[in-house]
């Protein structure tokens, strides 16, 4: 169904996921670098995976990925600020819609709260019988 058919959306919600590859010579102060500034922006490192390389290649090359959660007003600010921390490769922004999601979700907590003081009032009818 169009969202235009929830009058108490107000806008879209959407969910922005980027993917950013960088370089850098010394990974360890990267890392620190973007812990630290995700952390002063109100996120956190939801995952993080490094791999150390193998020690019978001729050059050891170590990598890390991370899963990083931002609020969405400091996503564009922490974006800027990676390029100043490594030398950015790649990136890649893609948006997910949630708008019938969120919806959805708060119709079913409108429900469960209605239900909820239905039941306190039969509660204390009964209680109120019973006294």
């Amino acid at each position: 169904a169009p969202v235009s058919e929830y009058p108490a959306v107000t806008e879209q919600k959407l969910i922005r996921k980027m993917n950013i590859e960088v370089e850098t010579e010394d990974l360890d102060a990267l890392l620190e670098a973007i812990t630290q500034r995700v952390t002063e922006l109100g996120g956190y490192v939801e995952n993080q995976r490094v791999y150390n390389g193998s020690a019978y290649a001729s050059h050891r090359y170590r990598s890390a990925n991370l899963t990083i959660r931002i609020p969405d007003e400091n996503v564009d600010q922490f974006t800027s600020e990676v390029s100043g921390l490594a030398n950015v490769v790649s990136q890649n922004l893609r948006r997910e819609d949630i708008t019938l999601k969120y919806v959805a979700t708060s119709s079913r907590v409108t429900a469960l709260e209605t239900e909820e003081a239905r039941l306190l009032e039969l509660m204390e009818q009964w209680e109120a019988a019973q006294a």
